[in-house]
């Protein structure tokens, strides 16, 4: 069984960054440990919040480059 509500708190957490004048590099950083950390947690929605943050997306992309083989660019 998997954490849906994973996705309304990564949601919240990418508002937050957005809102930061951080660098790119540090922000994916941040985005792919909390990522790591919420799927520990079984969240298992994490492509609902893809399309939100660019960075957010790069960072799904490196952790899970399998689950976008067959969609098309974001």
């Amino acid at each position: 069984m998997g954490w849906s509500g994973g996705s309304a708190v990564m949601n919240k957490i990418i508002d937050v960054l957005d809102g930061l004048k951080i660098k790119e590099d540090l922000k994916k950083d941040i985005f792919k440990a909390i990522i790591r950390a919420l799927q520990w947690e079984d969240w298992d929605t994490e492509m609902d919040c893809v399309g939100r943050d660019e960075i957010f997306d790069k960072a799904l992309r490196e952790l899970e480059p399998e689950w976008f083989e067959n969609l098309e660019e974001i």
